[in-house]
């Protein structure tokens, strides 16, 4: 029986891409990096402290001090539109809402506050709260954890695959969202239990998930 939806938060709930994408390509051209964005983008979904060691490693450190400089000298990143809406769906269903996401503490809360998408989270695990980040099972496992769940109890929601390899590993089913880092056919070439183009596929799949025994 379905207890739980957990979610990820960049490119899923909130449209962080624009600033993503333009502040590496700030960063590539500045410090003169040989990792174009169309590579890069494959990373989106893992924390900017395990990017660093691809795309700059004879100085991570320094790539990553750049990088969220830069980051924050961009406007605040918006939530999808209906996001909200559909949280607030989700918690009338009765079910438990979390928030997995690879963004720091201090980074989620700078982001979020603007936003009001905290108030529908029982649960929050963010990248430096565990010690091995996506595409690791051990973020998904912690909440599970904390939440008092087994695997067939909760489903994932994200937009990358590292999102899926993560929830896959912990025995969760997935619904990668269309919208976010990743083409829907990349994401369909991982064979998730359920594709959301839309706010209201998301919810159709967990009621699907809801009514099963």
């Amino acid at each position: 029986m379905l207890k739980a939806v957990l979610f990820d938060w960049d490119g899923t709930l909130v449209n962080s891409l624009v600033n993503i994408e333009k502040t590496y390509r700030k960063v590539e051209k500045e410090l003169r990096l040989g990792y174009p964005y169309e590579k890069f983008r494959l990373l989106i979904g893992i924390p900017t402290s395990e990017q660093a060691k691809l795309v700059m490693p004879e100085d991570p450190d320094y790539y990553i001090e750049y990088y969220r400089k830069a980051y924050a000298s961009n406007d605040p990143d918006p939530a999808y539109p209906g996001a909200g809406e559909a949280l607030a769906a989700l918690k009338a269903m009765g079910l438990a809402v979390g928030l997995v996401t690879s963004k720091t503490r201090a980074s989620l809360t700078a982001s979020a506050m603007a936003l009001g998408l905290l108030q529908y989270f029982d649960l929050t695990v963010c990248g430096d709260h565990v010690a091995r980040p996506k595409p690791d099972p051990l973020p998904v496992e912690t909440a599970l954890k904390k939440m008092g769940l087994r695997p067939e109890e909760a489903v994932y929601a994200g937009d990358s695959v590292q999102d899926l390899l993560c929830a896959r590993g912990a025995g969760v089913k997935v619904i990668s969202v269309t919208w976010g880092a990743r083409r829907r056919d990349e994401l369909a070439a991982e064979k998730p239990e359920f594709l959301a183009d839309s706010w209201d596929d998301l919810i159709a799949a967990v009621k699907a998930l809801a009514e099963q025994p």
